[in-house]
């Protein structure tokens, strides 16, 4: 049965992480170190091999639909949310009853959700237990299981809940396993704020640790071809760093190492230091995507900075190549660029940029060319997402949450009058109806 929640008013959310985990005691895979490489030097790109590919105009373009999380009250400290579809044209807004109640708690980097390639599991943050917060004034009232569940649409059923984790999971290709960044290391109920990558196999359940590190690892991603997982590794610097990163006033504490490491654990690699871990919009913390992997699993896209400029005011985009750690900058502003993300094609890039005097969605070609403001809206509008079939983009904005063609026409608010939107959109897979 279809529920549709009860408006709300726009509410700003605190982030925080819970205790508690159900992690089973799994032994490790053993993680073979190897000599860590200079950081790379930037070289000039060459000149631009493609052209920005013309999007279809025919009104008969397929719909395709997306997932997203709305708050559906403003009660205690934290609102009830609910995950929402929508078709990219804002028609069929529906509300399945299968993820009510949930409450978002919040989670230390941003709330998720993650379609499986197959499009036969949905992983998403929340907690199903209500607590009474009256008189609470941290978020540990709602802490106690706190994590990321899944979804089986072939069962129509949830079935697995990981507590204490800390950002976004990643699926492999053959949707068969989730990786995860998870709280183990809390002690005596206390929350560490530190996380180490976990995979889960949805089919047995069993869950194998990946890393194990004093300090925090971040924002796991896949590889297309299944061969590597991405990662950021945090390391506080200044005692006045937090353990986890936060865009504040010190430009330490937003800088972070990327790293591979191979699925079982072996071949760990420092591929770049430092880069970006949040992106200040609209001067608020807002949770990055993970590292982005090209369509051919070649390159990943991240954030640097731009040489003797405050990091907190100037991010760059960046490409930096996983075979021969070259990196390519593409774009170069005295204001910053960010939230990355291919084309399905790989031939454009979505992002972000403040260079018009506010955040616009932008396109450029994958060497920087021909950058192209879609939005062009007093708003603040951030975190693009490509439609699998590359004719849309999805994104967040303080005006609500929007579809667009790819070429920026058709613009669109998909989330009816619950404006209080949690989670960055999530395209359905390719051949989920």
């Amino acid at each position: 049965m279809l529920m549709k929640p009860m408006k709300c008013m726009i509410i700003f959310i605190f982030l925080t992480a819970c205790q508690g985990s159900n992690v089973s005691n799994t032994p490790k895979v053993a993680i073979q170190t190897k000599t860590l490489s200079p950081v790379p030097t930037i070289t000039p790109l060459p000149p631009s091999p493609t052209t920005v590919p013309s999007t279809p105009t025919s009104m008969q373009m397929p719909l395709e639909r997306l997932a997203f999380m709305v708050a559906t009250n403003v009660g205690g400290m934290y609102p009830d949310t609910i995950i929402a579809f929508a078709k990219s044209d804002g028609t069929g807004l529906e509300f399945p009853s299968l993820f009510e109640p949930f409450r978002d708690t919040g989670g230390v980097t941003g709330k998720h959700l993650v379609w499986s390639p197959d499009g036969r599991y949905l992983a998403f943050d929340g907690a199903d237990q209500i607590f009474d917060c009256a008189g609470q004034t941290s978020g540990d009232c709602f802490a106690t299981n706190y994590g990321t569940f899944l979804v089986d649409f072939s069962q129509d059923a949830i079935i697995e809940h990981v507590e204490s984790t800390l950002t976004n999971s990643s699926w492999s290709p053959d949707s068969q396993n989730l990786v995860l960044s998870i709280d183990e290391k809390q002690s005596s109920g206390s929350k560490s704020y530190i996380g180490d990558l976990y995979i889960l196999n949805v089919t047995s359940g069993q869950k194998t640790q990946l890393t194990d590190h004093p300090t925090n690892d971040l924002y796991p991603s896949w590889s297309p071809d299944g061969q590597w997982i991405a990662f950021i590794r945090f390391t506080p610097g200044p005692k006045l760093c937090t353990t986890l990163p936060s865009t504040g006033s010190i430009d330490e504490c937003d800088n972070g190492s990327l790293y591979l490491i191979r699925p079982d654990g072996s071949d760990l690699r420092l591929l770049l230091e430092p880069v970006h871990i949040e992106a200040p919009v609209d001067g608020r913390h807002r949770p990055y995507n993970a590292p982005a992997w090209s369509p051919d699993s070649h390159w990943l896209a991240i954030m640097v900075e731009k040489e003797g400029l405050p990091s907190l005011i100037n991010q760059e985009i960046a490409l930096v190549n996983i075979e021969t750690g070259e990196l390519r900058r593409l774009t170069d502003n005295l204001v910053w660029d960010v939230f990355p993300t291919w084309s399905p094609d790989g031939a454009r890039l979505a992002f972000v940029s403040g260079r018009d005097g506010n955040d616009e969605i932008y396109v450029m070609n994958a060497d920087g060319t021909n950058p192209i403001n879609l939005t062009n809206d007093p708003g603040i509008d951030y975190a693009p997402a490509w439609s699998p079939s590359g004719n849309y983009i999805a994104f967040m904005s303080s005006r609500g949450i929007y579809t667009m063609k790819a070429d920026g026409t058709n613009l669109t608010r998909i989330n009816d009058d619950y404006f209080s939107v949690i989670t960055r959109p999530s395209w359905f897979p390719s051949g989920r109806p």
